[in-house]
């Protein structure tokens, strides 16, 4: 369901940045679907509270740009 949604949000702003905030667990089982890796991995990733995770998304193509950056 996140692709999908991620995928019409493209669709909709197209040449655009957007924001999306959602909660540390989707974005790590979003991050491990873009990896191809296992759910076994879930706890091997953290992602906390308030970080940042770019993605880019260009047609069907996911990319991790950055992954639980903190402001200074």
């Amino acid at each position: 369901r996140v692709m999908d949604r991620l995928q019409a949000l493209a669709r909709e702003h197209s040449s655009r940045t957007i924001v999306v905030v959602t909660h540390s667990e989707i974005i790590r089982s979003l991050v491990l679907f873009v990896l191809g890796a296992s759910p076994n991995r879930y706890d091997r990733l953290t992602i906390d509270p308030a970080s940042i995770t770019r993605l880019s998304l260009g047609g069907d193509t996911l990319r991790i740009d950055s992954l639980n950056e903190h402001l200074a």
